[in-house]
């Protein structure tokens, strides 16, 4: 392609999967000034709240550990009563029949499962098809300008959540023909989705926590 021939100095060509971007040398030069007069200073400002409030944020909470260990009172597990409403601390064993029954979503093919625990996690995953973007920038032979090439790739594999390939850039070039050529399609009624919930109380000891 002569274009990028004149701009890269080389005999490039593109295929039918990458598309090209230029940007010129004085509009480099226009967001390069920009960026110094706009942007760098509300960046600094930004930096230096950040760096501002990360640190008072350590210190509250070694302060706060601090203060835990030396307020904390260990106490037995049949003991309800002492350290009424203050921090206390206890090595019990759970309750087995106290924890909630969590079942998987009704409407699909596992709503009958369930299992007695303090949590669920689901993980279902599909096999579908996914798009890999990868960008190679140049400097221009000439101009002073940079012209990107992104090069648009497909490949199956197992995701836990439903990929649009609607929104896919490249889906008439050989390489989505070559290892996907069809749609995603929707997530199957029949399959819950990946997701993590919780059991609402639990007994510890003589302790009833939430």
């Amino acid at each position: 392609m002569s274009f990028l021939n004149h701009l890269f100095g080389s005999t490039q060509s593109l295929d039918d999967n990458q598309e090209v971007e230029s940007e010129s040398g004085s509009s480099r030069l226009g967001n390069s000034i920009f960026c110094a007069l706009c942007v760098a200073p509300f960046l600094i400002l930004g930096m230096v709240i950040m760096v501002g409030w990360n640190e008072k944020r350590a210190v509250c909470e070694e302060r706060a550990i601090i203060q835990g260990k030396n307020e904390v009172d260990k106490i037995k597990c049949t003991d309800t009563t002492s350290s009424d409403g203050g921090l206390v601390m206890l090595s019990c064993d759970l309750d087995p029949d106290s924890v909630t029954l969590l079942s998987l979503p009704a409407g699909t093919d596992f709503s009958t499962l369930s299992v007695q625990g303090t949590g669920l996690k689901v993980t279902a995953e599909m096999y579908q098809c996914e798009e890999t973007v990868t960008s190679k920038t140049q400097k221009n032979a000439v101009g002073g300008g940079t012209t990107t090439v992104k090069t648009y790739t497909y490949s199956k594999a197992w995701k836990s959540y439903r990929v649009d390939s609607g929104s896919f850039r490249k889906k008439d070039s050989d390489d989505f023909r070559k290892n996907c050529n069809t749609e995603n399609p929707p997530w199957p009624s029949a399959v819950p989705e990946s997701g993590t919930k919780y059991g609402k109380t639990a007994k510890v000891g003589s302790f009833t926590i939430e």
